[in-house]
């Protein structure tokens, strides 16, 4: 889900793709879509201006559709400012047609199946009041759910089961929602074949935004598919990992609006941050991924640091109780800055002669336990390092010998970024070696 909110991240860059009226880019704000889209949205107004007025759609190279400022944007501006009654919450979508089939059954939902529901049924109908919204959205998308057997193949494991759980969680509710349509409106039946529940599903997945769901009797809050609220227009905005904003909702105007903490110039792609997500989750959640992005990492598992400790050592089932005592297992991680401060820890820790190791917690105050220690855990990192190195190089080599998938980019991205990850962190350990 699209957590909209501050990205408490520090800049380390500008903004990405964000070149002022590039000649490739294309403004589609009179396209019939957009001009639909806004009319009907009937925008409110600060000081006489159209808060929405701020942006019009346009197609980027290299983002693709997004929104371009239309004049210059200060820190404090709110961008965007949709009115509550045009957000698709699950109240609008209890107060609809198939409303009261869902609180008159037995069966429970997330408010996820809920919208999902709400969203095969309305968009099908031709005099839906939600339709200029539904003109405006993708026909398809391009998480795992619109991947091919041989694309989740090409995933590393660890993003594999990711997208597996996700294929699993909706395959479930797909289930769900079928069996309560055949069972409850047989009517509608038709309408929801697999490829329209997963367009809808997908929909909310990759556009929702936070909104608090209150406890309800015909629902199941179930973390991963509730709070979430679809909002025209503003889902538009695309993600940038440095992106400074606040987004929620103004009681007083009664809408949802948000404010940017970012400066942009008249004709920039004006840009907001989801969440301090790294590829894998953007993949999975959103269907794209980032060239560059500050909250990559790479992962390492218990195992993989075992494996990479001399056998003399020594006590080894100790010393993982200890890292898992003290929570260090939670970010055995490096990134493009080197190594995890827990991964520097738990390399330390499990190397320890017996007779330090009872002051282990001095490691996590920050304290050294001799230049050995410190010496024998940056040799053993290198090592670490070069065996992952290793299985990340045959990894993309492997997916650039796949390159007929149609989301080959994403899956390339990705191994490319486990390579340039690995690469730096090894540069930085032979700096201090």
């Amino acid at each position: 889900m699209r957590r909209l909110g501050r990205c408490g991240r520090a800049r380390k860059k500008k903004f990405q793709n964000q070149g002022s009226n590039s000649k490739s880019d294309v403004a589609q704000a009179n396209l019939p879509q957009f001009v639909q889209l806004q009319m009907w949205l009937k925008p409110q107004y600060k000081r006489g201006k159209s808060l929405n007025a701020l942006l019009k759609p346009c197609d980027f190279k290299g983002t693709g559709r997004g929104l371009q400022a239309t004049r210059k944007i200060q820190p404090g501006d709110t961008i965007v400012s949709i009115p509550m009654k045009h957000l698709i919450t699950v109240h609008t979508a209890l107060a609809s047609v198939v409303g009261s089939y869902i609180t008159r059954s037995q069966q429970k939902f997330t408010p996820q199946q809920i919208l999902t529901t709400f969203l095969v049924i309305e968009s099908c109908m031709e005099e839906s009041p939600w339709k200029p919204y539904f003109k405006s959205l993708p026909d398809v998308y391009s998480t795992p759910l619109y991947f091919s057997s041989a694309d989740i193949r090409l995933l590393k494991p660890l993003i594999r089961k990711q997208a597996e759980g996700l294929r699993e969680r909706f395959s479930r509710a797909a289930q769900s929602i079928t069996n309560f349509i055949e069972l409850n409106t047989p009517w509608f039946s038709h309408y929801f074949t697999k490829e329209r529940i997963c367009w809808a599903w997908s929909t909310v997945d990759t556009r929702s935004v936070y909104l608090y769901t209150y406890p309800h009797p015909s629902f199941v809050l179930d973390p991963e598919e509730s709070n979430v609220a679809l909002a025209p227009f503003l889902d538009l905005l695309n993600h940038t990992d440095t992106a400074k904003m606040t987004a929620d909702v103004n009681t007083k105007s009664q809408s949802y609006e948000i404010i940017t903490e970012d400066s942009f110039k008249k004709y920039d792609q004006v840009f907001i941050c989801y969440g301090a997500y790294d590829n894998a989750k953007l993949l999975i959640n959103y269907g794209f991924v980032l060239t560059q992005n500050i909250n990559n990492t790479y992962v390492f598992t218990m195992d993989n640091l075992v494996s990479c400790v001399p056998a003399s050592s020594g006590h080894i089932e100790r010393k993982v109780d200890i890292l898992q005592e003290a929570n260090l297992q939670r970010n055995l991680v490096c990134s493009m800055d080197g190594l995890s401060w827990s991964l520097s820890t738990a390399l330390k820790i499990v190397l320890l002669p017996w007779k330090l190791l009872s002051k282990w917690k001095l490691l996590l105050q920050g304290a050294s336990l001799g230049e050995d220690n410190e010496r024998e855990s940056q040799r053993v990192a290198v090592v670490l390092i070069k065996a992952a190195l290793h299985d990340a190089t045959e990894h993309l080599d492997d997916v650039k010998r796949h390159p007929q998938g149609t989301h080959h980019k994403l899956l390339l991205r990705l191994a490319q970024d486990d390579v340039d990850i690995l690469n730096s962190t090894l540069t930085t350990l032979k700096e201090f070696s």
